[in-house]
């Protein structure tokens, strides 16, 4: 019940106990609701949904791997790997209600945090994503990424691939992307993801943290992987003193 899938089956026997834990908790709530936690066939995002990506970003400050206003009062960090199939459901279940309803509001601000730890491939995209965020559309990038059904590690997340995605997003120099997803600046960014993650014990994705800005977070464990249950942890942290 938990895995829909024989492969995501395999990926739960071979995956640390820890891991599987967290993946537990996020894959119960998905399958009561009956959904499928991992992508089948490869598919490209279709027009209407790169159309919806872009715009759900728009006019939203970012810089780097932060969305929203660097003085917005909660911080909500999510940690991800590119090709997790938990990942992706947050990304399309619960994101787009954080992106409008806190990030646009200026009442917190997001940041992505990148562990490529599920292969070659996951490191890849985590580069190109990390260079696309030098030019402040990392947001936009992992999204139109997540909205492309891809089978772990089945060799979907290659160069052409992770160029097409970045030239969906507008004013995007594809080119400069790639020849900055190698540089020191990327590599900076994603050891800081590891060093964040081993400062609070994160062994798995999706995982987050919530505080106020400026203040030590804590990691935050939703008991369901829906809006309505980060809506109400960063609701009480608001109302909070």
């Amino acid at each position: 019940m938990l895995h829909p899938t024989a492969a995501c089956a395999r990926l739960a026997r071979a995956t640390p106990p820890t891991r599987r834990l967290s993946a537990l908790l996020v894959a119960i709530p998905l399958a009561f609701s009956g959904l499928t936690a991992c992508a089948g066939a490869d598919e490209a995002p279709s027009a209407a949904a790169r159309a919806a990506i872009v715009a759900r970003f728009s006019n939203i400050p970012q810089q780097g791997i932060v969305l929203g206003a660097p003085d917005a009062p909660a911080t909500l960090t999510v940690f991800v790997d590119l090709q997790c199939p938990f990942c992706r459901e947050f990304a399309e279940r619960v994101e787009p209600t954080l992106v409008e309803r806190y990030a646009r509001s200026g009442k917190a601000r997001l940041v992505l945090r990148n562990l490529a730890f599920l292969g070659p491939e996951s490191h890849a995209a985590a580069r190109m994503a990390g260079a696309v965020g030098l030019q402040d559309h990392l947001w936009q990038f992992t999204a139109l990424v997540f909205a492309a059904a891809k089978s772990e590690n089945s060799g979907a997340l290659d160069d052409a691939f992770l160029g097409r995605v970045a030239g969906m997003i507008p004013l995007v120099d594809v080119d400069r992307a790639a020849a900055e997803s190698g540089s020191g600046a990327v590599t900076t960014q994603l050891d800081e993801a590891r060093r964040e993650a081993a400062r609070f014990g994160i062994h798995a994705a999706p995982t987050f943290l919530l505080g106020k800005t400026g203040e030590a977070p804590r990691v935050l464990a939703p008991a369901h992987l829906t809006p309505e249950a980060f809506e109400e942890a960063i609701d009480a942290l608001l109302q909070g003193p």
